[in-house]
Parts: C-alpha cells; structure tokens; sequence
C-alpha cells in the first residue's frame, strides 16, 4: 500500500494508547484468573483435568500473552505517531502540521472472508431478483421485476417488504454447550479486542460487542452511513432503482397512459457484501429490500418527455452469526498476530456466552427519478 500524508490529533492518540492500555491490563487481570483456576486441583481433578489444563498452559495462555505483546506495541506506536506529530509542527502553532505515515494496517482474513457468516447464503441461490453476494436462498421474492399492477393516479398501497429469515442454521443452539474455562478465556480476549478497535471500526466493534453481550435482541444498524461508506453497494441499489423506473416507464408507454399511473414497488432480496473493513467486520454480507411506488408521467406542457419519480423505503437484513472454519488475523504492528477464529466465536454462542442476533437498518424514504 502507498503511503499517504494525513493530519493526526495527538491527544486522540494519546487517549487511544492509554485505552489500549486500559485494555490489556484488564486482560492481564483476565489471563492471571485463568492460571489461577488451572492451577487450583480443588476445581478438578484426574486425566481430563490434567489434559484440559494442559490445553490452557499449551494454547489459552500463550495466545494471551501474545494479545498483550501486541497491544503494547500498539499503543507505544500511537504515542510514537504523537511524539511525532508534535515534532513536525510548526512553532507558532498556526498551520496543522503533515505527518507522513503508514496507515495503520487492517485485519485481513487468512482464506475467505467472514466465512463462517457466508457460507449459509451459499447454498439455496436461484435465478431472478438477485445482483451478486449471497444467495436469497427461501427469502421472499417480491413482485414480479419488482413491480405491481399499475393504477391511474399518483398514489397506491405500499406492499411493504416481503418476507425475510435467516438463510443458514448458525452456530447451532445457544446454550446447548457447558461453557469451559477456555471459552471464558476467548470471550475476555475477544471482548478486550472488541473495545479496543472500536476507534478503527466503530461499527464492527459495536457488533461484536452486542454479539458478546449475550441478549440475542435484535439491533439497528446506521444504514445511511452503511451506504455512505459503501459506494459500491449504493451504486448497486442506484442501478437496481433505475432499471425498475425505466421498466415502469416503458410499460407505461406501452400501455398507452395519457395520465399519471403509479406501480407498487416490491424487491426480493438481492445480496451484496461489504468492502470497508468497518463494515466488513460489522456485517460482511446481508440483503436488502426496497418497497414503495414508482409514478410515471406522459408528457405534458411543462415536461416535453416521459418521466418516471420513485418513492420507496430501502431495507437491510443480516443474521449475525459465526459457523464457519476459518479464522481471521488482527494485523497489529509487531511479530505476533492475535488470531480469532470463526469456530471460537461459534462456541461461545452454544455455551450461553454471546448470542446471535438479527442486524437490521430501515432508510428514510427514498425519493428518485431519471
């Protein structure tokens, strides 16, 4: 990756290295109470309590010592980019000094992204409303081409959106599994982790929180930022939009209207996937719904041309879930890399510790046109 000249807020820095901070010596609480327990024979005793802590001493530990390496190497490179930064300003303070950084790196999967979180839409794909991303699998179809019985006139019913589930099994049953010392030990690592990056991806840290706070209530997410941050996706749904009007327009034509007539307006649920790491992490792929009416005008002696105005509610579903094999690398600075893998995630889930939960985001009403 190139470099890149960027400003930077040193007391944002510094206030991040100290949560950094904050953060591994709470995980250093976290890791001592582990060892403690393993050593305690009270607890447990006989071959499969000497082989479990032969697994924590062997696997858990070192994986938390490695968490702590890197999180202090984190937060002395956020007070070096400061020292920095400080260094490279101007005296007089009047001009916003330029730092010329690596930007910070970002956590990339090992073979497939999210993969756990995909692989239930893979199965299921069919042919019709669908513009690439996960399969709709037994979702809700909506109208034919996305488009109702027209109507003379300006308005009509809103169908709503058509029906939407979750597409894959998950992780299986929540709380089926009795909860290990190991599993206590990743939800710790993993919410440390979780808090931590919430200044990189707000959103995935958010998510990953809610997921390891174990309520399973369904959660909003800020569709108008998802969009915002997601050119492709919108430039998707953009498509989708005028491809609808168009159609509208034409039926129109064809059916030789010489006043306004209005289609409902209903779309199955075409996926699409995320490309920012936030929103990656946050919800990697999903479906989204548009519902409402499409207008469409003849020409008249204010507009020369037919016309078409679009009027519709945008919608967006994810079950938030982790039931895959692979397992993602947090890119920290430094030799040692945090591994999270989707299987730990899972585990938690079918030991009562974090819960899956539906991720959803309902936008303003939408109003388009040619």
């Amino acid at each position: 990756m190139a470099n890149t000249f960027m400003g930077a807020d040193t007391e944002a820095l510094r206030t991040f290295a100290q949560a950094i901070r904050t953060g591994r010596d709470a995980l250093g609480e976290a890791k001592t109470s582990v060892s403690r327990g393993a050593r305690s024979e009270e607890i447990w005793r006989g071959g499969d309590a000497d082989d479990f802590r032969g697994h924590i001493y062997s696997s858990v530990l070192p994986a938390l010592d490695s968490i702590e390496r890197s999180l202090d190497r984190l937060a002395d490179d956020a007070d070096g980019h400061a020292e920095e930064q400080d260094l490279a300003s101007d005296p007089g303070g009047t001009l916003d000094a330029v730092l010329f950084l690596q930007p910070l790196p970002a956590p990339r999967p090992e073979t497939a992204p999210r993969a756990g979180r995909e692989a239930g839409r893979e199965d299921g794909r069919r042919d019709g409303d669908n513009d690439g991303g996960p399969a709709q699998g037994t979702l809700g179809d909506g109208l034919p081409d996305g488009l109702g019985t027209p109507v003379p006139g300006t308005t009509v019913p809103d169908p709503g959106m058509p029906e939407w589930h979750p597409v894959d099994a998950g992780a299986g049953d929540w709380g089926s599994e009795d909860p290990t010392l190991g599993d206590q030990a990743n939800h710790e690592a993993a919410t440390q982790m979780a808090s931590l990056m919430s200044v990189l991806w707000p959103d995935a840290s958010e998510n990953l929180l809610h997921f390891l706070g174990n309520s399973g209530a369904d959660k909003e997410m800020d569709l108008e930022a998802f969009l915002a941050d997601e050119p492709d996706i919108r430039s998707q749904i953009e498509t989708r939009e005028r491809d609808i009007g168009q159609l509208a327009l034409e039926r129109a034509q064809q059916s030789g209207a010489d006043g306004p007539v209005t289609f409902p307006v209903q779309t199955g649920w075409p996926g699409t996937t995320a490309s920012s790491d936030n929103w990656y992490y946050a919800t990697g792929s999903g479906n989204y719904s548009m519902n409402g009416q499409v207008t469409v005008y003849p020409p008249d002696a204010t507009n020369p041309e037919w016309r078409y105005e679009m009027n519709t509610t945008l919608n967006y579903r994810d079950q938030y879930n982790w039931d895959g094999s692979k397992s993602t690398t947090i890119d920290l600075p430094g030799p040692v890399d945090p591994t999270i893998s989707d299987e730990q995630l899972a585990e938690l889930h079918r030991a009562g510790l974090a819960k899956e939960f539906l991720l959803h985001g309902t936008s303003e009403r939408r109003t388009t046109g040619p």
